[in-house]
C-alpha cells in the first residue's frame, strides 16, 4: 500500500506582536468595565497563569483587539487577511519544495475563525493558476481539530490517486473574534490564550520520496453524546466559545486509552514513540498529558514551546508544533504521534515515521 508524505510545512505569524505583559495590561483593563471585583480577580489570575509569552494579530493595536465590532465588521477583516496570508504562506512553501502550482492535485483548507463564500481556496486557485480539475475541500466547524482533519482528508485523497501531491493550508485569525461585552468564563479563557497563526503543508503520495515523513496511519474517536463539552456559537457579534470546566480532566481521562487503541493496531505503544504532539488546548491539558506520558519518559516539550510563543491558534496550532520537531535532529525510523481534540467531540491522531 501506498503511503502519504509529508514534504515541508511553512509556518506564518500576521505582523502585530504583543508581549505577555501588554497582552495582560490590555486583559486586565478590558475586565476593569465591569466592576465586579470577582471576575477581574477570577481573569486577572487567569491571564497571569496562561503560560504564553507572545501573541501575534492581524489586529494593529491593544485597542483594536479589545474594541467592539459586529460580526460584518469583524467577518469583513477575515476575509482580507485571510486571502492576503494565505497567497503569502502557499507562495513560500511552493518555493521551499520546488512544487510547481499546476503540480497539486488536492487542496485542502481550514479555519475556524470566520466564513468565506466562495472559500479561501477559490482565490488559491486563481491566484496560482492551479489546474482547472484540483479537487479542493475547505473544512470548518471542527475547531482545533482542523490540522490534524486536514491531514485525515488529505491522506484519504493522496491514497485515491498514485504520484499526487496535496497542500493543506490553516488559516486562523483568534484576535479577531473576542466577544467584548461578554465577559464569562469562557469568552475570558478564549482571550487569554488564543492567538493568530497560519500553515501550509506540502504532501505527496511516491514511494520513492525520502526526506520526509510517512503517515503510518491516521484515526479519529468520536465520543458520542459530548457535543457540549467544547463548541461555539454564532451570533450578530460573531463566533462565542462554550467550553465545559471539566475539558482538560476529559482529555486527560481518555488520551493514553485511545492513543495505545491506536497505536495498538500496528503493535506500538506509547512506550515506542519518539516525538508526541499534543495540540495546547491549555496549558492544563499540557500538564496533564505531560504528567500521564512523563510516567514513560516522555515530553510534551515542544507542545509548551510552541503555546509560550504563539498561543493556541486553533487549527494552525498542531503544525507549528510539527514544524518545532522537524527543526530538529530527527533519526531514520523514528515515530512521531500527533492529537488534537474538537467540537464533537473527537480526538484526532496521525502517526508518522521518520524517512531519510
Amino acid at each position: 500500500m501506498s503511503h502519504s508524505r509529508l514534504l515541508h510545512v511553512e509556518t506564518l505569524v500576521p505582523e502585530y506582536n504583543y508581549s505577555e505583559d501588554e497582552m495582560l495590561e490590555a486583559c486586565i483593563e478590558w475586565v476593569q468595565r465591569t466592576n465586579n471585583k470577582n471576575i477581574i480577580e477570577k481573569s486577572t489570575s487567569i491571564f497571569k497563569n496562561t503560560g504564553i509569552k507572545r501573541k501575534n494579530s492581524i489586529l494593529p493595536s491593544k485597542d483594536v483587539i479589545f474594541s467592539e465590532r459586529n460580526f460584518d465588521e469583524s467577518n469583513a477583516l477575515y476575509r482580507k487577511e485571510a486571502v492576503r496570508y494565505a497567497i503569502e504562506v502557499v507562495d513560500m512553501a511552493l518555493k521551499k519544495t520546488n512544487i510547481q502550482s499546476q503540480e497539486i492535485d488536492f487542496l485542502v483548507s481550514t479555519s475556524c475563525t470566520g466564513l468565506m463564500s466562495p472559500s479561501i481556496n477559490a482565490y488559491l486557485i486563481n491566484e496560482f493558476r492551479m489546474r482547472n480539475d484540483i479537487i479542493h475541500i475547505p473544512v470548518a466547524q471542527v475547531g482545533c481539530n482542523g490540522g490534524t482533519s486536514g491531514i485525515i482528508y488529505v491522506d484519504h485523497l493522496l491514497k485515491s490517486k498514485p504520484n499526487s501531491k496535496a497542500l493543506m493550508i490553516n488559516l486562523e485569525f483568534n484576535s479577531n473574534t473576542l466577544q467584548y461585552n461578554n465577559y464569562n468564563l469562557d469568552n475570558i479563557i478564549g482571550t487569554a490564550i488564543f492567538a493568530d497563526g497560519i500553515a501550509c503543508s506540502v504532501f505527496e503520495n511516491d514511494e520513492k520520496k525520502r526526506d520526509s515523513l510517512k503517515v503510518i496511519d491516521v484515526f479519529s474517536h468520536h465520543f458520542y453524546d459530548t457535543q457540549d463539552i467544547l463548541r461555539y456559537d454564532v451570533g450578530t457579534t460573531g463566533f462565542t466559545l462554550k467550553m465545559s470546566k471539566e475539558l482538560p480532566v476529559f482529555v486527560a481521562k481518555n488520551y493514553l486509552r485511545i492513543a495505545n487503541q491506536f497505536l495498538s493496531k500496528h503493535k506500538l505503544s506509547i512506550e515506542n514513540i519518539d516525538h508526541i504532539l499534543v495540540h495546547p488546548g491549555g496549558i492544563r491539558i499540557l500538564e496533564s498529558v505531560g504528567k500521564i506520558i512523563g510516567e514513560f519518559g516522555k515530553n510534551v516539550n515542544s507542545s509548551i514551546k510552541v503555546m509560550e510563543n504563539y498561543g493556541n491558534m486553533s487549527s494552525a496550532t498542531i503544525m507549528f508544533i510539527l514544524r518545532d520537531v522537524l527543526d530538529g535532529k530527527l533519526k531514520n525510523g523514528e515515530k512521531i504521534l500527533m492529537a488534537s481534540f474538537g467540537p464533537g467531540f473527537v480526538a484526532n491522531f496521525i502517526l508518522f515515521e521518520v524517512e531519510i
